[in-house]
């Protein structure tokens, strides 16, 4: 993730700017995680669904990120990042230098409000955050390669045409709505969501939204339990989506399906067993699974052990 960086807060921390080698997901469009499985529910914003350009761990970028903290609730970001295909190769693994190839800049603007919100007579944190980004790659690309109709026989000839650049806007918020234990002051039920709008012309998927609630110490005898419940809704860009229509009217015994948008649910329940350790049993319920709307829909059972170490 983050290899390489130096930090310097400037007037009282009323700037800060960092540079060096850093993950730039986790530098923009961050996201307030809760342990759910699906992806849809526990990564970044940025680097799960816009991963033609803002990359995620365990990839690094050389970049900067400048920091305005204009109050102790508001700030305002921006930042200038490298952009390098070979950086997610095998060949560059762990590697510090700068490689060849670099044929443009990301950069991500982003406003950050972290206010303490009276909420039942109680003033409670919250984290909300809205930001975009803009890619000023001068090599062409086709969004629609990256979909399985490119290593079809003859699915080049369906491909979308080539752009350069490309650009997203996001937003999350977590919200704690209840705060029972003054003595915990996390303990309590808290909301969450969270939005990505990509270029449709190049990204696979360009679209994503979910919400959900979170409580944690649901128990007075289990105060380190937690339990959550979400909902998300993920599109594929329209360009993938007519291709493989087009390609299908024109193979129609390929096998291929036609891959449109997916509906995932999920439910945990967290059981702290001894300091820190817990089991979390897990159930999701995926809808359209893959985006493909003849697809059966999955119910999945899943099992987490977290162990501090």
């Amino acid at each position: 993730s983050d290899l390489m960086w130096f930090k310097q807060t400037l007037l009282n921390d009323t700037f800060e700017v960092k540079a060096g080698l850093m993950n730039m997901s986790q530098e923009f469009g961050g996201y307030y995680a809760f342990p759910f499985e699906n992806l849809t529910f526990t990564a970044g914003i940025t680097g799960n669904v816009a991963g033609y350009s803002m990359f995620t761990w365990p990839v690094s970028q050389w970049g900067t990120d400048f920091q305005w903290n204009a109050t102790k609730d508001l700030s305002f970001r921006i930042g200038l990042f490298a952009f390098n295909n070979y950086w997610i190769s095998n060949q560059y693994y762990l590697r510090i230098d700068n490689p060849g190839g670099t044929s443009g800049a990301i950069i991500p603007f982003e406003i950050d409000w972290k206010p303490k919100l009276s909420i039942f007579g109680q003033k409670l944190p919250g984290e909300w955050v809205i930001g975009a980004f803009g890619n000023t790659n001068h090599e062409e690309v086709g969004g629609v390669a990256q979909s399985v109709i490119a290593n079809a026989p003859g699915g080049s000839a369906f491909l979308a045409s080539k752009f350069t650049g490309d650009w997203g806007v996001y937003g999350s918020v977590f919200q704690q709505l209840t705060a029972p234990d003054p003595s915990r002051p996390k303990t309590g039920l808290s909301a969450f969501a969270g939005t990505i709008y990509l270029d449709p012309r190049t990204s696979f998927q360009n679209f994503q939204i979910f919400t959900g609630l979170y409580y944690w110490g649901p128990w007075s005898k289990r105060p380190y339990d937690s339990v959550g419940i979400a909902t998300g809704y993920n599109r594929l860009a329209g360009s993938v989506t007519n291709a493989e229509r087009q390609y299908i009217a024109a193979h129609p015994g390929s096998g291929f399906g036609v891959q449109t948008n997916e509906f995932v649910e999920e439910i945990f329940y967290s059981f702290d067993i001894y300091h820190g350790a817990n089991v979390q049993p897990d159930l999701q319920y995926i809808i359209n699974p893959g985006g493909y709307r003849r697809a059966t829909n999955e119910v999945v059972f899943g099992m987490q052990l977290s162990v501090p170490l």
